[in-house]
């Protein structure tokens, strides 16, 4: 189930991003289209350079259940 949803979305967010970027490379030409791409790329970068991963020193204090 999770990875038939995981597919749905990237499926969805390829094709979305194709027309987009296929309109804006038909419109305005290549530079605006690989503009466009490059500032999300951009921003995904530092979006996931702000994510910190979750603590392993945290997971080692957690008591077992019995």
């Amino acid at each position: 189930m999770a990875f038939g949803t995981l597919a749905t979305v990237n499926g969805a967010g390829d094709f979305l991003s194709s027309i987009i970027v296929g309109a804006l490379w038909t419109a305005f030409g290549t530079s605006v289209a690989f503009g466009y791409s490059a500032v999300l790329f951009a921003a995904g970068a530092v979006l996931v350079a702000r994510l910190k991963p979750a603590s392993t020193e945290s997971a080692k204090h957690i008591p077992a259940g019995d």
